[in-house]
């Protein structure tokens, strides 16, 4: 029990430190000065965009601090066709990046338990399925989520379109709200909220979609699970 509490508080401090360094006055203004370089460089300010974003994404920084500073740079339309697959391509280089640290170091630790063991025979059945539901899953912490597959044997290029194809809608929600808002220091402060009906039906949208992503989810997993449960693992067999 001591030691799933100390897990659990290690999980929540490492989602709340992005939050509490985002709120340092030199990030913030490190931060708005991207912005203006990203506007005034043309594509050399959309590189230097995404090597940021690859680093933000590393360190668990919530997806819509980069997504919205697009929008807001760039204006709605722009904004998407740089950040969509700006997410993705820094997703898969924190998956390849824990794959080769950290991701290697839990598959050790938890492939020494018949339980984990069925977790990645059910990846490996429905791999691509699951990552695209918890991509689109809003409430999933999905840099956490990012280097939890990153230890299972779930290929890159399932990983990839998955996180393409599912992280489509969070991006076109915070992309619009980091166009609409009329600074950087509110969207990067939380206070932005996407303005008008568009708005209201975006997160009811998100809020069905979440849900029924995670009844489905449940489902897939623990169905593969099961069957991965009752099958003998690879020690036991003759």
């Amino acid at each position: 029990m001591r030691r799933r509490l100390e897990r659990v508080l290690l999980l929540l401090g490492l989602l709340a430190l992005p939050l509490v360094v985002l709120r340092v006055p030199a990030v913030h203004r490190a931060l708005i000065s991207l912005v203006g370089f990203m506007r005034e460089a043309g594509a050399a300010g959309a590189l230097v965009f995404l090597g940021v974003e690859v680093f933000a994404l590393a360190v668990t920084t919530p997806l819509w601090v980069m997504s919205g500073l697009a929008g807001y740079a760039y204006g709605f339309g722009k904004g998407l066709l740089i950040a969509w697959p700006g997410v993705t391509f820094a997703a898969c280089a924190c998956f390849l990046l824990g794959r080769v640290s950290i991701g290697k170091f839990l598959s050790a630790r938890a492939g020494e338990t018949h339980f984990w063991r069925a977790v990645e025979r059910a990846i490996r059945a429905d791999g691509f399925k699951i990552t695209f539901l918890l991509r689109v899953t809003f409430v999933f912490p999905q840099n956490f989520g990012t280097y939890m597959l990153s230890a299972t044997p779930l290929p890159l290029r399932d990983f990839a379109a998955a996180s393409f194809l599912g992280l489509l809608p969070a991006t076109l929600f915070h992309v619009y709200v980091g166009a609409s808002v009329e600074s950087a220091a509110a969207l990067l402060s939380g206070e932005a909220k996407a303005p008008g009906s568009l708005g209201w039906v975006t997160l009811a949208l998100g809020f069905v979609v979440t849900l029924g992503a995670l009844v489905v989810t449940s489902r897939i997993a623990r169905r593969s699970l099961d069957k991965a449960l009752a099958a003998p693992s690879p020690a036991a067999e003759p």
